[in-house]
């Protein structure tokens, strides 16, 4: 069950290229760019005016909470999170 997992944000990072100030409009553009057996990344670009400001990226680990170590994900959270993917390059 959902109780027994737990979804740490093993990795975070972003690099920004522009300002942005409190109240700006912005969108943030959030993708699957990896899936392991038991984690997984978001990558993440945040737009103001249809220009990217800031770009990064979260690595996050399916852990077990009673023996606190990695677990598999899920099979069908898995499979849900392939079907949104990006694209490979190349």
């Amino acid at each position: 069950s959902g109780a027994e997992m737990g979804w740490p944000r093993v990795h975070a990072e972003c690099d920004v290229s522009g300002p942005l100030v409190f109240d700006d409009e912005i969108g943030v553009e959030v993708s699957v760019s990896r899936l392991g057996n038991s984690s997984f990344e978001l990558s993440f670009r945040i737009l103001k005016e249809d220009r990217e400001h800031a770009h990064g990226r979260v690595v996050i680990v399916c852990l077990d909470r009673k023996t606190q170590r990695s677990r598999p994900l899920p099979v069908e959270f898995a499979e849900a999170l392939r079907s949104r993917m990006e694209p490979k390059e190349g």
